[in-house]
């Protein structure tokens, strides 16, 4: 099996929402149980406001 460091997905991710402005990922594993679930597909947007109960996924620079 082939494994993609976790910078590199970062950016191969960022890169997508950049271009695209969203991306679909399925969830893998339990560590935001109950409000996301294993095997659940969701999307990933690029947006310039939050609001209060928003979930955010970001990249930082050097660490991934």
């Amino acid at each position: 099996m082939n494994y993609i460091r976790n910078d590199s997905l970062a950016k191969i991710l960022q890169n997508e929402i950049d271009e695209k402005g969203y991306i679909y990922i399925t969830i893998h594993g339990n560590s935001m149980v109950p409000t996301l679930q294993n095997g659940e597909r969701i999307k990933i947007e690029k947006n310039d406001t939050y609001n209060i109960g928003d979930i955010i996924a970001y990249f930082l620079v050097g660490e991934g």
